[in-house]
């Protein structure tokens, strides 16, 4: 009767630990989410503004390409501070080294057109902006889940 107290003991212990580790992995990536999504928040809140080209390295970014035509047409003909629109979703993937990213994306209707922006977010260690693009909004993006939150099937207010 002893032996099996402890074997039921034992296996206790190991689902007790089993959920530890488990909840304790998903706490890191909630972790790593917030941040990720917290940088990519500042990014776009400044995204207007020339302090933002700090968010846009030389290890992802030519400053040529991005930080040209992109960012200058965005800050001299969109109005970027008068801006309508709305965080849409995000997904996690993997870049081609097997390191965590997560992709945020936002839609807004502009003075200059209706765009969508995908921010990446490279989670390997501290979080840093690893891939930008912009699209119009009548593009179909598969990597949005919930179409529900798309800033056309927004309810008027």
């Amino acid at each position: 009767m002893k032996k099996h107290w402890k074997i039921v003991g034992i296996a206790l212990g190991l689902a007790v630990l089993a959920v530890f580790i488990s909840s304790s992995g998903s706490w890191q990536g909630n972790q790593k989410l917030s941040k990720a999504q917290a940088l990519a928040d500042k990014i776009i809140a400044e995204l207007g503004e020339f302090s933002s080209n700090d968010y846009f390295t030389h290890k992802y970014f030519d400053g040529d390409k991005v930080l040209g035509p992109t960012l200058w047409g965005i800050r001299r003909k969109c109005d970027w501070a008068n801006r309508d629109g709305v965080f849409v979703d995000y997904f996690e993937k993997q870049d081609s080294a097997g390191v965590g990213e997560i992709a945020f994306i936002y839609e807004y209707y502009l003075k200059c057109d209706s765009l969508r922006f995908v921010l990446t977010v490279n989670t390997a260690d501290e979080p840093v902006l690893s891939d930008f693009y912009v699209e119009p909004l009548e593009y179909h993006n598969g990597l949005i889940k919930d179409w529900k939150k798309q800033l056309k099937n927004r309810k008027k207010q």
